[in-house]
């Protein structure tokens, strides 16, 4: 069997794959003896120094393959990973003749040939290469490479047919090769030729730029050239940039204006200014219109005066056929695009904050192949659109462009109808094809993109899909993407009928005021403390900001999350779609929507506009990880710390009275498990479970209520202990907390994580949210405080503590809201009040027959704060009340059962009382287990891993007698100790901590054996 591309890692292997794949002829005898074939070079024989040597371990020249061979082959393996090309120029110098004329010295170097070998001896990279001569100018390199150990079997396809052009003739002149050379191999000189160097390339280059801007905002009056542009940004789209967001906005737009223009037309090769505008496709006529501006009416633009020339010869000097031929490449699910990894590596670099802040996320290509898919099956099934986006009835808009993935996959789908549907090729296709994207596909295609990048990166992508298709842009052609916020209502009029702004701006606002979209697909931005507060969407949220059925408002504390930008995007769509019998909104969002508290008048009025809700939850929420999670890894299908979900909203005419029918849908596993799902995935396929969304909350999600009239007769901890408030956030952990004291004044000790107390520098000064209404209960009088969680996503509910400390807001695990704490004494003027609802103890004294103490006793006919802690605390340590009521403890502050008399009562006070005293370590219960800490080691923790022998916490130290039970014992959402271990990775444990260790292992086994005196105290008295 011949050799392969794959099989070549040596001068040897890589003869004979041109000797069996290029037809080189070379007799097989001569590769027993490679030096039969070969002459080998060292530095003396060439007269070079070793030093211009030391990257070369080998250089061979090729004996001739015919006695009229006129060119010469050379062998050069190179140490290290990369090519050395000035030791290549080194060698050229010595092995082709000097020849010298007035103004430099330059190299004959028309019959040289090059195959280079570099790279660690697995992962070969395999390079063919050649000088040209230019005049006035060192020869020039031209290489092609890859790596084929690595190399997918396309690009290895791909690479063999440019390197086809070295099968031998014996008949072929040298000149005739040289042409080949020509065509085939890259010029080495190009200074960028891979989409990370661009990327880097352009980020730098929009830095300097925005910088350039930035000194002439300074230095201009109000009438200065860039003041009348920045003020004409604002004014025409109709949004309120301050200065350091314009010039961002500029540069990108300049840099990509120019990176698009060169990626439109990558065979010139004279690229300038003048060239970049003829370049920009008229499918985006304001960046061409723009550019045009930059130009100047002259024709000629101070290019000093913003540094563009640099920019102008690095795309220039750029290897962009190359970097083009991997673009829209769809493997890795689409996450390998490097037009998109192009895109996200760029915001990385130059708008990494606003990127965060503006929750920019790139959505991958399974998931939105699965939403167009899913929304052509709703078409057919739900409207009778046989033809689906290819209806000349369905109008799509993507109000959250971004690089334009979603209106890209629909012309490619609507496409690929097409060519079925005609059966044409050549000019003919093309001709029916621009006739057809003219009249019939672009004027009901629709995007908004409010940042400027991804705003020209989509402009580009989709005039590179349709060039490929065939499209012969027209000259008024235009794509329907705007550069606009579309959560701003925009201007009606143009007063300035010249400014390509006004004219973006008016049509964008047309789109929203006078369209027929009946299709809202896309990936919306989300951001909690969202800055897109304009009176237009605000003025629509209210809406979502009223208790379910009425106009009151709703009675949250703190509803900021329904002001997220990803909610403002769904009551958007809801407005566009508002006067269309029929419609459809498929968007990619934050699970949140469909099961947190705060979201519940939202979920009212999407349950009375449409017919049917569906719901694809993809889990992935890192801050809610549950059981299932214990059984299968589970990733998230975006870079993102929140669960997701695909959610489509189906208005049909006749079905829109009453409330939506609502059904729900789950996947888990790992990230590629999830990809491959929506890869294949069909609509109607999916096993989707009926939704009965009741009030209070109307959840979007199977929640067991059976339970749910028995639940409710308990009393809510939030109602029995009034005073409460969520724990402190810092902003600053790295300095304002610690494992050792504080020598400020203002020290004192925290409960940072559960059985992980350390210290606080609580300067309100310093501290971010101090708390301090209800923290200073806590620290300027020995108190008592029980912790509760509103709202938890995870199975494993253990959101119950009492701690003797201020708590940090994280002290439990989960992102549904933060711990609150409840602190059992209020003190006005040093004298204690209980926190409690005396309508509340005055039931519980009732049917205990007992009387309520308002300071601590211990009398038998008494019961006091404390004891009403210990009760709750005795309650929800119960794995079978636990169970029983997961999904109700899950959606509200705990509730507890009225206790059903005295006996009872005392009894879980007794196991409370127990039970508070081991978790704040008030009670030695010394160390039954005989837990050790064993091993030979520097003790320096390293990994946390549980073994039959016990757990390690390096490959030879570890804690003996650790069980499973044990170190997966559940403790305000987290893990038992695991929390503890991780944030001390890489510290060497002190005694201290060693016996710290060893205590709270024996507490978690003693907890276990309580909780079960507990389920079987509460099935005795008939409460569960």
């Amino acid at each position: 069997m011949g050799y392969t591309l794959r099989n070549v890692n040596s001068i040897e292997s890589m003869l004979r794959y041109c000797n069996d794949s290029l037809k080189w002829n070379i007799d097989e005898e001569y590769f027993d003896d490679i030096d039969e074939l070969t002459y080998d070079f060292t530095a003396s024989d060439l007269g070079i120094k070793d030093e211009e040597f030391a990257r070369i371990n080998t250089l061979k020249q090729m004996r001739p393959l015919s006695d009229n061979q006129d060119w010469a082959v050379f062998l050069v393996e190179f140490e290290g990973k990369r090519i050395d090309v000035t030791a290549l120029r080194r060698v050229l110098n010595a092995i082709i003749p000097k020849r010298t004329n007035r103004d430099r010295m330059t190299w004959t170097c028309d019959h040289i040939f090059f195959m280079c070998l570099w790279g660690e001896y697995s992962v070969r990279s395999i390079g063919f290469s050649a000088f040209e001569e230019y005049e006035k100018s060192l020869p020039v390199m031209k290489i092609i490479y890859c790596t084929p150990a690595i190399e997918s079997t396309e690009g290895i396809r791909n690479f063999e047919n440019k390197i086809a052009f070295l099968e031998c003739n014996r008949n072929e002149s040298f000149i005739d090769r040289l042409q080949f050379w020509n065509q085939a191999l890259k010029r080495r000189n190009q200074n960028i030729h891979s989409a990370q160097q661009l990327t880097e390339t352009l980020a730098s280059k929009a830095i300097e730029i925005s910088d350039t801007l930035s000194d002439q905002l300074a230095i201009e009056n109000e009438d200065g050239r860039i003041h009348k542009l920045y003020h004409r940004f604002n004014n025409a789209l109709n949004i309120e940039l301050n200065e350091a967001e314009f010039v961002r906005m500029y540069a990108q737009t300049i840099v990509y204006g120019l990176f698009s223009a060169r990626c439109m037309n990558p065979q010139v090769t004279s690229f300038d200014m003048v060239e970049a505008v003829k370049c920009i496709p008229s499918t985006n006529p304001l960046l061409k219109l723009l550019m045009k501006e930059l130009l100047g009416n002259d024709g000629a633009v101070n290019f000093d005066e913003l540094n563009i020339t640099e920019l102008i010869d690095s795309l220039k000097d750029t290897d962009i056929e190359s970097i083009l031929e991997d673009f829209n490449r769809q493997t890795g699910y689409g996450k390998e695009d490097p037009l998109v990894l192009f895109y996200e590596k760029f915001l990385d670099l130059f708008e990494k904050e606003k990127k965060k802040r503006c929750g920019v996320y790139y959505t991958p290509a399974a998931v939105v192949e699965f939403i167009i898919r899913s929304v052509s099956e709703l078409l057919k099934t739900r409207f009778q659109c046989q033809k689906c986006f290819s209806d000349n009835r369905v109008s799509v808009l993507d109000p959250a462009v971004g690089t334009g993935t979603f209106l890209y996959k629909v012309i490619n789908t609507v496409y690929e109808d097409f060519k079925k549907e005609k059966r044409l090729t050549g000019e003919a296709f093309n001709e029916e094809w621009t006739k057809y994207l003219e009249e019939k596909l672009l004027p009901r295609l629709y995007g908004y993109e409010f940042m400027a990048a991804p705003y020209a990166m989509a402009h580009m992508k989709i005039a590179m899909k349709l060039k490929e298709t065939g499209y012969e842009f027209p000259a008024n052609s235009r794509v329907q993407i705007f550069l606009a916020n579309s959560l701003i209502e925009g201007k009606h009029s143009i007063e300035n009928e010249g400014d390509p702004l006004e004219i973006e701006n008016a049509l964008a606002e047309s789109v929203r005021k006078d369209n027929k979209i009946n299709v809202v697909i896309g990936s919306p931005p989300f951001h909690a403390d969202s800055k897109n507060q304009n009176e237009w969407i605000m003025a629509l949220m209210e809406d979502y900001k009223k208790e379910p059925g009425s106009t009151e408002r709703l009675r949250e504390k703190n509803p900021k999350l329904i002001n997220d930008d990803y909610v403002k995007f769904i009551r958007l769509a809801e407005y566009i779609v508002k006067n269309q019998d029929n419609a459809i909104i498929a968007y990619i969002i934050p699970f949140s929507y469909a099961s947190n508290l705060t979201f519940r008048g939202m979920r009212w009025n999407l349950l009375k506009q449409f017919s049917e809700i569906y719901i694809l939850d993809m889990h992935g929420n890192v801050m809610g990880r549950d059981a299932a999670d214990s059984i299968e890894r589970d990733e998230n299908i975006l870079d993102i710390q929140l669960g997701v979900c695909v959610s489509f909203f189906v208005k049909k005419k006749d079905e829109n009275s009453g409330f939506a029918k609502v059904f729900y849908s789950d996947f888990r596993g790992s990230r590629e498990r999830k990809y491959r799902f929506l890869l294949n995935a069909k609509f109607e396929d999916i096993q989707w479970t009926t939704v009965n969304p009741v009030e209070p909350y109307y959840f979007f999600k199977p929640v067991d209520l059976s339970h749910a009239d028995e639940y409710n007769t308990g009393i809510s901890l939030a109602d029995l202990f009034p005073a409460y408030l969520g724990g402190v956030k810092t902003h600053d952990d790295a300095n304002l907390i610690s494992f050792t004291p504080f020598d400020t004044g203002y020290d004192y000790l925290y409960d940072y994580r559960p059985f992980d107390i350390r210290h606080i520098n609580y300067d309100r000064r310093k501290v971010s949210r101090d708390r301090y209404d209800i923290m200073r209960h806590m620290i300027e009088h020995e108190n008592y405080g029980l912790v509760m969680d509103r709202q938890v996503v995870t199975d494993n509910w253990s959101h119950i503590q009492i701690v003797k400390h201020m708590i940090d807001n994280r002290l439990h695990y989960s992102n549904r809201g933060i711990p609150v704490l409840c602190p059992m004494f209020l003190y006005d003027d040093n004298i204690a009040k209980p926190n409690v609802n005396s309508e509340l103890v005055n039931i519980i004294s009732e049917k205990t027959e007992l009387s309520f103490s308002e300071v601590l006793v211990e009398n038998e006919t008494k019961f006091d704060m404390m004891d009403l802690f210990d009760y709750s605390y005795g309650i929800l340590n119960s794995k079978l009340y636990i169970e029983k009521y997961k999904d109700l403890l899950k959606i509200e502050f705990p509730k507890v059962p009225i206790p059903n008399g005295n006996e009872m009562f005392l009894r879980i006070i007794s196991y409370g009382r127990q039970l508070r005293k081991l978790h704040l370590l008030e009670e030695d219960i010394g160390n039954p287990l005989d837990i050790k800490f064993d091993g030979n080691g520097d003790g320096i923790i390293s990994s946390r891993k549980l073994k039959p022998e016990g757990l390690f916490i390096n490959r030879t130290q570890l804690f003996t007698n650790v069980t499973e039970a044990m170190w997966d014992f559940c403790y305000g959402g987290y893990h038992g100790l695991q929390k503890w271990f991780k944030d001390r990775n890489g510290m060497k444990l002190s005694e201290n901590d060693i016996q710290h260790v060893i205590r709270v292992l024996n507490i978690f086994d003693r907890t276990i054996s309580i909780r079960e005196d507990i389920d079987a105290c509460l099935d005795e008295y008939g409460i569960i």
